[in-house]
């Protein structure tokens, strides 16, 4: 069976996190969302076996104060996948670390940042397996970073690797802190953009 840790499944369903939160080795998603999903406490994902987090079309996710931490293991695909409305508010932090193909993705309306996300890509990982991956050949993407908390994102291979990859008619804006790390000397792009990148003044 595919069981996802928790699954909203309407856009009507609402789920309000005020307590810890452990979802470990979900055989799908760590969290499964086409509704409205807001935390006001800490959560940790690990080894699902799809997405940590899916945020659907019609879903629209709130990280509050509290961190938010998944550990893909290499198992999970993408630590967050999102196609709906997406905001890390200022004081809310997101850490995601190894998952096998993007730490975050989105693909849909919009992932907002005003907090801290901490991003650790798995090693080996290819120039289709990014850090932050904003849409893709066929579906727009649009991320805005807004926070001086900082978007953060270390590679442990950046021989391959892209940390930041921006697909045809996708948007990056930018008025925040950016830092990209790698431990080699890149043959690739730590930004890799066929989009459209505004870095802004704060």
């Amino acid at each position: 069976n595919v069981v996802d840790g928790i699954r909203i499944s309407d856009s009507l369903g609402i789920f309000l996190n005020n307590g810890p939160l452990t979802i470990n080795t979900a055989s799908s998603d760590g969290i499964d969302n086409a509704g409205y999903f807001q935390s006001f406490n800490t959560i940790d994902i690990s080894g699902a076996g799809s997405n940590g987090i899916n945020n659907k079309s019609t879903g629209v996710f709130v990280n509050g104060r509290f961190p938010i931490t998944i550990d893909g293991g290499t198992a999970t695909t993408d630590g967050i996948s999102n196609e709906g409305q997406f905001i890390n508010q200022a004081d809310g932090t997101i850490n995601v670390i190894h998952a096998a193909d993007d730490g975050i993705e989105t693909i849909g309306k919009v992932f907002q940042n005003d907090g801290t996300i901490n991003i650790t890509m798995r090693d080996g990982a290819t120039s289709t397996q990014n850090g932050l991956s904003i849409g893709t050949g066929t579906k727009l993407g649009h991320f805005i970073n807004t926070s001086n908390n900082s978007l953060n994102i270390y590679s442990l291979d950046l021989m391959t690797s892209r940390l930041i990859n921006i697909a045809v008619n996708s948007v990056f804006d930018n008025s925040g802190f950016v830092s990209l790390q790698d431990s080699f000397i890149s043959s690739n792009a730590s930004i890799y953009s066929a989009g459209l990148v505004n870095n802004l003044l704060n």
